[in-house]
């Protein structure tokens, strides 16, 4: 993207409802927009989340794809970074191990809105193989499809399903024990055989953020698994996660999201009589777990050394020993 600057407007969390990250304020017909002609269009149905000032279009405002978070030629969508090798043709064994050199794996597809999703970017993605290899296989157990990353089951009727009419059929006398998605059949699902070569769809988490907890269950995980190293990895007495009212005291926001941290009205787990501030010297604009009381949530300076926890795509990360370099300021 060079024909424009990024600015904090996105429909990431809600496609089609534009929110400006740093304020959570709506974007629509009762606020100011500069919206060039025909935009937002979500063109090609590949997630344009994130808006861009055009330069050729006197800085009038665009929708265009974020790739915030995704290495260099991925492509964000909601949780994960993807990229289609359109020039490339691999066997189903030989694609899995080459996503592998991006740190990613064959793409996983649970739901309608991935799959939407992945038919959009396979479809602006014209030519190459009439397969695409997606990441599941029977190659294990006949007949029982999994995804390789998750293990999660494929079962029509329970899990989400894509498969052409009469799919999977294990045709041939080698076996069909990999899945891909049909281009010229709608994208529709198809088991093949493994060592066929086809073009493949990489998929990876992005990257890591300081945690998120907005619901109670979320602040449970995270103190099983801090209760699990206390006195053995952890080793400070707050744990930094991503909340902070560093652009407006007393306003405190989840950085990743934009979501704004109201008692009462989101989930909240303060100590009693915190969020609080020491002076006006050294404010206190950075949320951590205080590990003495129960893990609640307690307001620190910004640049204490403490343990950390990363999430990434629903996954989690415990560090210690580490510096928080405060960079909001």
């Amino acid at each position: 993207m060079t024909d424009g600057v990024w600015i904090d407007g996105t429909d990431a969390i809600v496609e089609g409802e534009w929110v400006w990250m740093g304020t959570n304020q709506q974007i629509n017909n009762l606020t100011y927009t500069h919206w060039t002609k025909g935009q937002p269009n979500d063109y090609g149905n590949v997630g344009e989340d994130c808006l861009v000032l055009l330069h050729s279009r006197h800085y009038e405002w665009n929708d265009n794809t974020c790739n915030r978070d995704c290495p260099n030629g991925f492509v964000r969508h909601d949780d994960s970074c993807y990229k289609i090798f359109a020039n490339i043709k691999a066997t189903w064994v030989e694609a899995l191990m080459y996503c592998r050199l991006f740190g990613a794996h064959l793409a996983v597809i649970e739901n309608d809105r991935e799959q939407n999703y992945i038919e959009g970017l396979i479809r602006s993605s014209p030519g190459g193989s009439a397969f695409v290899w997606l990441g599941a296989s029977d190659a294990l157990v006949e007949g029982e499809w999994q995804w390789v990353e998750t293990g999660q089951d494929i079962i029509p009727g329970q899990t989400y399903t894509k498969w052409y009419p009469g799919e999977p059929n294990s045709l041939g006398k080698q076996g069909e024990d990999c899945l891909d998605i049909h281009r010229n059949e709608k994208f529709q699902w198809n088991d093949s055989n493994c060592g066929l070569m086809y073009n493949f769809l990489c998929e990876r988490p992005r990257m890591s953020y300081l945690a998120t907890v907005e619901t109670e269950r979320e602040q449970n995980f995270l103190e099983g698994l801090l209760l699990k190293e206390v006195n053995n990895t952890v080793t400070t007495d707050i744990v930094w996660i991503g909340g902070t009212d560093a652009v407006i005291d007393g306003e405190w926001k989840w950085v990743e999201t934009g979501q704004d941290i109201i008692p009462g009205k989101v989930f909240t787990k303060w100590y009693p009589g915190e969020p609080s501030v020491m002076d006006k010297t050294h404010q206190e604009d950075c949320l951590n777990l205080f590990r003495k009381e129960s893990f609640m949530w307690n307001d620190s300076n910004c640049s204490k050394m403490s343990n950390f926890i990363c999430e990434r795509s629903r996954r989690y990360l415990l560090f210690f020993n580490a510096l928080y370099l405060y960079l909001l300021r």
